[in-house]
């Protein structure tokens, strides 16, 4: 190996081996995947249309309005009142600032990337340090009562009872998650702060405005998550790397990548009922990645949220499988109903439309503000 290294002119360290090591499987699987995709295009091709009728379907109308409403509590003083409400609970409970308690009660309401959305505007605002924004995502990324109980419980299960039990395990696991990661932090909450000077609220007009270009920018890079991780999902099919597990397995590794595909897998796996409740406590890789995306370069830790996926959907599984005792009449719904998913049903070009419907908003959005909101100059 040392050898290989000075031939390569690589300085050889036991961290520039496992560097080199790294690079080389990277690599490697970049040429796998190319020759995938090129072997089967057809495949990849349901697969992102798959991902297209997702985004149409179910995130743009269950995520987009509440993103909107999110920026603009948090960019205005709207904020300020609901985090006085809700801050005797919220705050005792996370042992967060009285600042950042109507942040984390949105992230229960909007559905999984709001919570990430919104921590990024507090530290753009100084209200929040980067380790408290760290501990926050432990209970602030959450599937909302939206996509839980119309997406998964009327769509896919064909019952809106078990859709609640779900969004009520799903929400008391995530209480449960925010208050373990709170007893690591040795802080208290007065000291959870940044030292600069917040920035002021914007006006309501601003806040508005803001609000749907950031909503916009992100429900797009929300979409395009979604649609990779769909797309991979039908090129490991393809390949047949669901065809050399269990039901049971397969669902967890196609959760595991896209939360709402395996969603829709495991509606119909009959006993394991244990599987979505723990999908959606867990998230799947591609809210993961629409998460780390929003935060990147804002030096927000990830270790405690990564760690935190795992302890949400395992306490999410348990929970959920208990209330299902209690309510035995709730576990006839898993059986997948006909058609198995979609409230809506798109075409290519509705998604086209809608898509093309994005970009131009977000041009006119751009164009408002800089008439309304940037002085001219004299």
């Amino acid at each position: 190996m040392e050898e290989a290294a000075k031939r390569w002119r690589i300085p050889f360290s036991h961290h520039s081996v496992w560097g080199l090591c790294i690079q080389i499987l990277l690599t490697l699987a970049a040429v796998v995947a190319g020759v995938v995709i090129l072997t089967t295009p057809q495949a990849l091709g349901a697969g992102v249309r798959q991902g297209l009728d997702i985004c149409y379907s179910v995130v743009i109308p269950s995520l987009f309005p509440f993103m909107v409403l999110a920026g603009f509590i948090v960019r205005s003083s709207a904020g300020d009142l609901l985090a006085k409400v809700f801050a005797p609970v919220l705050g005792r409970l996370f042992r967060l600032p009285k600042v950042l308690c109507g942040a984390a009660l949105m992230s229960f309401i909007g559905g999984y990337p709001m919570g990430a959305s919104m921590i990024k505007e507090l530290l753009r605002q100084r209200r929040v340090d980067t380790e408290t924004a760290g501990r926050m995502l432990t209970f602030c990324v959450n599937p909302g009562p939206t996509f839980v109980v119309t997406a998964v419980g009327i769509s896919i299960l064909g019952s809106a009872k078990a859709g609640g039990l779900l969004l009520l395990g799903v929400t008391l696991a995530s209480l449960l998650t925010g208050w373990i990661f709170s007893l690591v932090d040795s802080r208290n909450a007065g000291d959870n702060q940044p030292t600069a000077k917040p920035l002021p609220y914007s006006s309501a007009g601003v806040a508005f405005v803001d609000a749907v270009l950031a909503a916009n920018g992100g429900i797009l890079a929300i979409c395009a998550f979604v649609v990779l991780f769909s797309g991979l999902g039908a090129l490991l099919e393809a390949v047949g790397a669901f065809a050399v597990l269990s039901n049971t397995a397969g669902t967890l590794l196609r959760g595991g990548l896209e939360v709402v595909s395996g969603c829709v897998a495991a509606g119909g796996l009959g006993t394991s009922y244990w599987v979505l409740p723990f999908l959606l406590g867990f998230a799947g890789c591609s809210v993961i990645g629409q998460v780390m995306a929003t935060l990147a370069g804002q030096g927000v830790p990830f270790r405690a949220f990564i760690l935190s996926r795992f302890v949400h959907g395992g306490l999410s599984a348990g929970i959920c499988s208990i209330l299902f005792r209690l309510f035995p009449q709730a576990v006839a719904a898993f059986v997948p109903v006909q058609p198995p998913f979609f409230i809506l049903a798109p075409d290519s070009k509705t998604v086209a439309l809608t898509l093309c419907f994005l970009g131009l908003s977000t041009l006119l959005m751009f164009a408002v503000m800089k008439c309304l909101i940037i002085p001219k100059k004299p």
